[in-house]
């Protein structure tokens, strides 16, 4: 069985992951590039921006199971 790190393209000691949301390093750019391809040089912003994404998609899946159960209805 593959570890979890093993399913992304992108592997760097620096990346950020919190719950779902993930942050890349990029080392060409010593800095983290953002959703949509901005960058930050400053880790506070690049971990909240992860978990941003970890809250969007915690809300996402809840309203995903929330659907389900009403449509099993």
């Amino acid at each position: 069985m593959r570890d979890s790190n093993s399913l992304f393209r992108f592997n760097h000691p620096n990346d950020i992951t919190i719950g779902a949301g993930r942050v890349i390093y990029e080392p060409a750019y010593e800095a983290w590039v953002l959703p949509g391809g901005a960058k930050t040089k400053v880790r506070k912003r690049a971990e909240d921006v992860a978990k941003a994404i970890d809250g969007l998609a915690a809300r996402e899946e809840a309203l995903r199971k929330a659907l389900w159960k009403a449509r099993q209805k």
